[in-house]
């Protein structure tokens, strides 16, 4: 497990199953957009083209982190890989569908249905 804080943000990358999963707890900023953007990199170049972003505890994600979401998207899409977003907070969830990402992220409602979308899509 890693850890990292950025402001109000903490970055946890776990272990689901075969796949990383990187935990965010507290507030998405400018920063913590900066040190997300890092891990998501780490992750592909090592080799985690299948990833999970598990959001369930997060309050707020401004531009700055959706952004990194997208740009790690986008880095994933062009390694034929896949991101799934774990979230079941309201106003995460009305920014996912405002900027789009739901449509290129398949988000789930716990940990265990993004490791099975995973699973099936291998």
């Amino acid at each position: 497990m890693r850890q990292a804080w950025a402001d109000t943000l903490q970055i946890e990358v776990l272990r689901c199953e075969d796949y990383p999963c990187i935990r965010l707890t507290g507030e998405g900023e400018e920063r913590g957009a900066r040190v997300l953007s890092g891990i998501v990199e780490h992750l592909v170049r090592s080799g985690y083209p299948r990833m999970i972003v598990d959001t369930r505890e997060l309050r707020f994600l401004d531009q700055h982190a959706y952004d990194v979401l997208l740009e790690g998207l986008g880095t994933l899409e062009n390694e034929d890989g896949l991101m799934v977003i774990v979230d079941n907070c309201l106003p995460v969830e009305r920014s996912l569908k405002l900027l789009d990402l739901e449509q290129r992220a398949h988000v789930a409602s716990t940990i265990s249905q993004a490791v099975a979308y995973l699973d099936w899509h291998e």
